[in-house]
């Protein structure tokens, strides 16, 4: 098969993830099937393999390019999404906490930005935390975890264990589990500083940390920027707009690597995020639904845009 082939059919696991999320958990409130979770826990593990896989058949036929590596990136930029369905379907109804399920969703696909971002600076790829957790365990025990769920009675998930705190309500075990996912994706990105931190030094480091502004932006407009009727009603719209948002910022940083350009630190889409939060608290709640459809669609026109634009120059 051909390297692209391969990578094409792992984005395609995760995708299908996705779909199955979109279909049954509509609004993150609806209780999936269990087969919906053996069949997210196999696609998981399979598209993770693949991805493994693509590049090192694309060396092994000797077809590694440029071209390649950006598809094989973008392809996982994406499919960032595919891990937190997977997460959501597993706690659904939405961990119990509307705001808890939006920061589990920003603080992982933050994490992915900030794990191109210390390749940008420190020219290394860290896949792993202490050398102890990286992507083969996230994955694989991502995967097992949905399929072992799945045996379980999920209502379980959503009975109190704990007191009753402010701001957080009862103590559960999904409210546990999320907590647990958003303080690891914390950890990655703490990580991720440590690690330029040590290499980069005085004004470098500051320029370097001011450059990852929009991606910070654009998960705290997604966590603290909506009233909670916008939350309530449309988290999944949220999520779902904030998706080719951090992925664009995250496929910039990669072909920045890739060219050795510097990267831009004002970027429109962020700050056009952030208007349309403070917008709906303006002019109310009203207008969110048509308004992140709109940015939902405008983000990814300009995420294909960017991509196309970026392919063709490292094909001429």
């Amino acid at each position: 098969l051909a390297p692209n082939v391969v990578t094409s059919i792992g984005g395609g696991c995760n995708m299908l993830i996705v779909a199955l999320c979109t279909v049954f958990s509509p609004s993150y409130e609806e209780m999936v099937p269990s087969w919906v979770l053996q069949i997210n826990g196999v696609l998981l593990i399979t598209g993770y393999f693949l991805d493994c896989m693509d590049g090192k058949q694309a060396r092994r036929t000797g077809n590694s390019s440029p071209l390649g590596q950006l598809f094989d990136h973008g392809t996982d930029a994406l499919g960032v999404m595919a891990h937190f369905c997977m997460v959501a379907s597993m706690m659904s109804p939405n961990f119990g906490n509307d705001r808890l399920l939006l920061a589990a969703w920003a603080t992982f696909q933050t994490a992915f930005f900030f794990a191109q971002w210390v390749e940008y600076n420190v020219h290394e790829l860290h896949h792993c935390i202490g050398g102890v957790f990286g992507i083969t365990e996230m994955n694989c025990s991502g995967g097992l975890l949905s399929i072992g769920v799945s045996f379980i009675d999920r209502t379980s998930l959503f009975s109190p264990i704990g007191p009753t705190l402010p701001l957080v309500g009862d103590i559960t075990p999904a409210k546990i589990g999320g907590l647990g996912w958003v303080m690891l994706q914390s950890g990655v990105i703490v990580h991720g500083f440590q690690l330029v931190g040590a290499k980069v030094k005085g004004a470098e480091f500051q320029k370097a940390v001011t450059a990852t502004a929009p991606a910070v932006v654009a998960a705290v407009v997604t966590v603290f920027g909506f009233s909670d009727e916008v939350v309530t009603n449309h988290k999944k719209l949220i999520c779902m707009t904030v998706w080719p948002l951090l992925t664009y910022n995250s496929v910039q940083v990669i072909i920045f690597a890739m060219a050795r350009q510097e990267l831009v630190v004002l970027q429109w889409p962020s700050a056009v995020y952030l208007l349309a939060a403070v917008a709906t608290r303006v002019a109310g709640p009203s207008i969110a639904a048509p308004l992140l459809l709109s940015l939902f669609l405008l983000f990814f026109a300009v995420l294909i845009e960017w991509a196309v634009s970026a392919s063709n120059q490292i094909t001429t």
